[in-house]
């Protein structure tokens, strides 16, 4: 079963691709999230091999032919190693980790396809790391992420407060509220935000004894960034919006 979109079959989905989220628009009808895991976990099962791995390469030099991140390829196809793929995700340069993601928010199963190799060797070390992450965690983990987004999206999250969203990308949140204001506007910064941007933080609480599905992981020990106290959201996790509230300039 080969789909080129998943969003040309289920209009009853919005897709919004700024923050990797994809807002179900009808509680009833999760045929587009079936699909859309169904296909990730196809592309999972197939081999991690070398013509992947120069798919994936080559693909990423089409997408960045006049660009800096050449040379990230460049370095990566020399260098990378797949027990090392959560280390290069957490890069700043923005290859491999800008590239899978934005990849992946086009929802195009072709494109999928041609980061198969990526995508495997990731999924298997964050399974790997999942039964450990389990073992520390509360029952109700508390997690945050920090970004300033346009008006547009913001008003669309706060029209769907209540509905569920879907992640289209890797999500990546911090177990830290005061890294999740570094990736978000400071207060005495606010001013310099350009005026059709608002500054935002989510807090995401993670059901962590019943969610078997979903990989999220504690990956501070494999990140090039420590400080950072990053828990990593998987493709394809579903969440809901419970609330929405104006963000204080004086607190957290």
């Amino acid at each position: 079963m080969a789909y080129s979109n998943i969003s040309h079959h289920i209009p009853c989905y919005e897709i919004i691709t700024e923050n990797a989220l994809w807002a179900i628009k009808k509680d009833d009808d999760l045929l587009g999230y079936a699909l859309h895991c169904l296909y990730i976990a196809a592309i999972l099962d197939l081999p991690s091999d070398d013509r992947g791995r120069c798919e994936f390469i080559d693909y990423g030099r089409r997408c960045y032919m006049h660009n800096d991140i050449i040379q990230q390829i460049d370095k990566f196809e020399n260098e990378y190693q797949a027990i090392k793929a959560i280390e290069w995700y957490t890069q700043t340069s923005g290859f491999p980790n800008r590239f899978v993601n934005e990849t992946c928010r086009t929802l195009s199963m072709a494109r999928f396809f041609k980061i198969r190799y990526y995508l495997k060797n990731i999924h298997i070390q964050l399974e790997k790391l999942h039964s450990d992450t389990v073992n520390w965690v509360p029952p109700v983990l508390p997690v945050y992420r920090g970004e300033v987004v346009s008006l547009e999206l913001h008003q669309k999250l706060s029209a769907n407060v209540g509905q569920r969203f879907l992640t289209t990308a890797f999500l990546s949140t911090t177990c830290s509220r005061k890294v999740a204001d570094m990736f978000c506007a400071s207060d005495q910064d606010q001013h310099q935000v350009e005026s059709d941007k608002v500054s935002v933080i989510y807090t995401i609480l993670i059901s962590t004894k019943t969610t078997q599905q979903k990989a999220f992981v504690d990956i501070q020990d494999h990140s090039t960034k420590k400080y950072e106290y990053e828990i990593l959201m998987p493709i394809g996790t579903l969440l809901q919006s419970l609330a929405m509230r104006k963000r204080e300039a004086s607190g957290p």
